[in-house]
């Protein structure tokens, strides 16, 4: 038995190969020849203008730099984040210890406020009720008042 040669076919031979070659030269050529034309047209050329005063007038105020408000660029972003969230952590920590002060200054006032309604202002208000004897309950257009008697 003899062997055939197996001939491998170009992939040039392809005419679809061929079309989007010559199609691709075809639009860089026109790109090349219509773009470097208008690119030129666009410059604008504007004189030079003098450098400005470098010196700084002393008649102007210099702004206060805060150094404690610049971050540091050298500071680790993990570093940076622990700080705030504990910088956080303690700001909620003193908000909640104010309100705690302010709850414990409105509970001690409303406590002597009690106190102070409770408080007898009148000799009958002093009685306790089982040292009191009901004798009457009077009627009238005015109201209802009640007699009592005590020991």
């Amino acid at each position: 038995m003899m062997w055939k040669k197996r001939t491998r076919k170009r992939k040039n031979n392809r005419p679809g190969v061929f079309l989007a070659r010559g199609i691709f030269w075809l639009f860089w050529c026109m790109a090349f020849v219509y773009g470097e034309g208008t690119g030129t047209a666009n410059v604008v050329y504007k004189p030079m203008l003098p450098p400005g005063d470098l010196t700084v007038s002393q008649d102007e105020p210099v702004p206060p730099s805060d150094l404690k408000n610049l971050p540091d660029p050298f500071l680790s972003y993990l570093v940076r984040k622990v700080m705030q969230d504990s910088a956080l952590r303690e700001q909620e920590n003193r908000k909640r210890l104010e309100a705690e002060e302010k709850m414990a200054k409105m509970k001690a006032a409303a406590a002597e406020k009690l106190r102070r309604l409770r408080a007898p202002r009148t000799i009958l208000q002093q009685l306790k009720l089982h040292q009191l004897l009901l004798t009457a309950i009077v009627e009238s257009p005015k109201g209802e008042w009640a007699m009592v008697r005590d020991e």
